[in-house]
Formats: C-alpha cells, sequence, structure tokens
C-alpha cells in the first residue's frame, strides 16, 4: 500500500479570496512549507525534501492540522481540513496553491 499517493485535490488552484492574484509565488509558499516542517520535526530546512510526502517526514496529524490553518490565513480563504492529508508532498501542496504560470 502507497502512504504517499495522491487523491486527486493536486491539481487545484487556491488563490487569494478575490480570485485573483496569488498572495504568493511557488517559492515562497515552498520555503514556508518547509520551514514549517522543519522546525515541527526539529531539523534544519536543508534536510525537508519537497518530494518526500508528509508521511515520510514523519509530519503528525496534528501539524498538519495546524499547517492547513495557517494556510488558509495567509491565503485569506476557506482550505479544506484534510487538504494535507490528501495532497502527500510539500512539492503537490505548491502546486495545488499556486496557479501553472506562476510556478
Amino acid at each position: 500500500m502507497n502512504l504517499c499517493a495522491t487523491a486527486g485535490i493536486r491539481s487545484r488552484e487556491f488563490p487569494n479570496s478575490d480570485g485573483g492574484t496569488p498572495v504568493a509565488n511557488a517559492a515562497e509558499i515552498r520555503e514556508w512549507i518547509r520551514a514549517k516542517v522543519a522546525e515541527a520535526l526539529g531539523v534544519p530546512v536543508g534536510q525537508v525534501d519537497g518530494n518526500a510526502c508528509f508521511i515520510e517526514l514523519g509530519v503528525g496529524s496534528v501539524t498538519l492540522f495546524s499547517m492547513t490553518g495557517q494556510l488558509a490565513e495567509w491565503f485569506n480563504r476557506d482550505l479544506p481540513a484534510t487538504m494535507l492529508f490528501e495532497i502527500s508532498s510539500i512539492n503537490d501542496l505548491v502546486a495545488a496553491l499556486t496557479p501553472s504560470e506562476s510556478r
């Protein structure tokens, strides 16, 4: 069983609340997520692989729910509470949060 399978949400895009320009570019979002994961795991940011799934990295459910809430605040819009359980990796999450032209 592949614990890191993406459940199909990755093609969604989550622009800011008015549907316009994203609040951050892909690189900014990726680095923010990597920093949050590194902080939760107590490791240097450089050790957080953007392609590894959250489960492989050792990120727990409390951290995933917390990050979803923080992302919702940053993007000023509702995000599904289970979003980080449905998206397997940092890079897949960045793809879901940014329009393709800003990646």
